[in-house]
C-alpha cells in the first residue's frame, strides 16, 4: 500500500515579530477543512500544527508554514456574496468604536488607506466620515466589486506589492488582517513609511490568551469544534504586549489599546439577538476591566498608535 507523502512546510524557529529564537510551544491543534476546499489546501486536512509563543515579545505563531506559494491564495478562495459582504452591517459597531477612537486622537480627516479593504464597508465609512479613502485587497473579486460597483478606489494585490509613495496616508487601518498576513513585521514597517509624519495607525487582532481560552471553554462545553488557529487561517497570534512592542520598535508612539468591540449577528431570530446581547456585556464589562486596572484581557483588541 502506498502510503500519502506529508504535505510540504517550513519551520518557523524564531519569532516572525521580533526574531528572537527564545520561543516555546503552548498548543497543538489539528487542521480541519470543509468537503470541496482546493487541493492546494485539502491536503493539510487533519494534519497537526504547533503553536509557539516568543518569551522576549509575547508574539504568538504557527511554527508549520506550507511551502507552496499559492497556499494561502487557494486558502481564502472562499465563494463570497460581494453584493452581501457591502451591505451587512455585522462590522458597525466596530467601525463606530475605531472612528470614534481616531476622532478622540484628533483625526477627523484626511488620507486614509485601508488595507485588507473587502467589500469597501469601511472605505465608504470612512468617507461619510470626512476622509478621502484608498484600500488594498487581495481577493479579486472583492477588489473588482468594490471598484467597480462602488467606485471605490482599490488595489488588487498583496499590500507589499502595493506601489506607494513614502509619507503618503494620514491614517492607515488593518481590521481584522495582521492575523493572516506572512511577514507582519515587514507589513508594520511598510505601513510606518508610507504614512505622514504624524500619521496614525488603527489595527484590530485577536487577543492571543483570551481566544485560546474562550476556545478552549467552547469545546469543553461542546458548542465548538473550532481551533484557535482556524486551519491556517489565523498564523500570527497577538496580544497587547507584542503589538505595542513591536509598534515602538518601529518608530510609532502607541497612543491606546483598547478592548476591541465585537462583530454581531444579523437580529433576525432571538436567539442572534441574544448572542449579541451577551457579547456586548462581555465587551462592556472587559473594557471597563481595563479602564479600572489598565488590564486589556479583551477577546480581541485594537490599538492607535502615531508616527513619530
Amino acid at each position: 500500500m502506498r502510503l500519502k507523502t506529508a504535505p510540504q512546510v517550513y519551520l518557523q524557529k524564531e519569532c516572525p515579530l521580533c526574531h528572537s529564537m527564545d520561543i516555546k510551544p503552548i498548543k497543538t491543534e489539528q487542521n480541519i477543512f470543509p468537503a470541496g476546499v482546493r487541493s492546494e489546501v485539502e491536503e493539510f486536512n487533519k494534519t497537526w500544527i504547533q503553536l509557539m509563543k516568543c518569551n522576549h515579545c509575547d508574539f504568538g505563531f504557527t511554527k508549520e508554514i506550507p511551502v507552496r506559494d499559492n497556499f494561502f491564495e487557494a486558502r481564502y478562495d472562499i465563494e463570497f456574496d460581494a453584493a452581501f459582504e457591502s451591505t451587512n452591517n455585522f462590522k458597525e459597531d466596530v467601525l463606530a468604536q475605531c472612528f470614534k477612537l481616531l476622532k478622540k486622537y484628533g483625526r477627523t480627516s484626511g488620507d486614509l488607506l485601508d488595507i485588507g479593504s473587502f467589500a469597501g464597508i469601511l472605505m465608504r465609512y470612512a468617507k461619510d466620515k470626512g476622509f478621502n479613502s484608498y484600500g488594498v485587497e487581495v481577493n479579486p473579486t472583492m477588489a473588482k466589486y468594490s471598484k467597480d460597483q462602488l467606485q471605490l478606489d482599490v488595489f488588487n494585490g498583496p499590500f507589499l506589492e502595493f506601489p506607494c509613495d513614502d509619507n503618503r496616508y494620514d491614517v492607515i487601518t488593518l481590521i481584522d488582517v495582521l492575523e493572516h498576513l506572512l511577514q507582519p513585521r515587514e507589513m508594520l514597517e511598510k505601513c510606518h513609511r508610507v504614512l505622514k509624519p504624524g500619521g496614525q495607525i488603527l489595527i484590530k487582532v485577536p487577543n492571543c490568551d483570551s481566544q485560546i481560552f474562550k476556545q478552549n471553554i467552547a469545546n469543553w462545553l461542546g458548542v465548538s469544534n473550532l481551533g484557535v488557529f482556524a486551519s491556517f487561517g489565523h498564523i500570527n497570534h497577538f496580544s497587547p504586549a507584542s503589538l505595542s512592542k513591536v509598534l515602538t520598535e518601529l518608530g510609532f508612539e502607541v497612543q491606546e489599546c483598547i478592548v476591541a468591540e465585537s462583530e454581531t449577528w444579523q437580529p433576525t431570530t432571538l436567539k442572534a439577538k441574544l448572542k449579541n446581547q451577551f457579547r456586548k456585556c462581555v465587551f462592556l464589562g472587559m473594557e471597563l476591566l481595563r479602564k479600572v486596572t489598565g488590564i486589556n484581557i479583551g477577546l480581541n483588541i485594537t490599538i492607535i498608535a502615531k508616527k513619530k
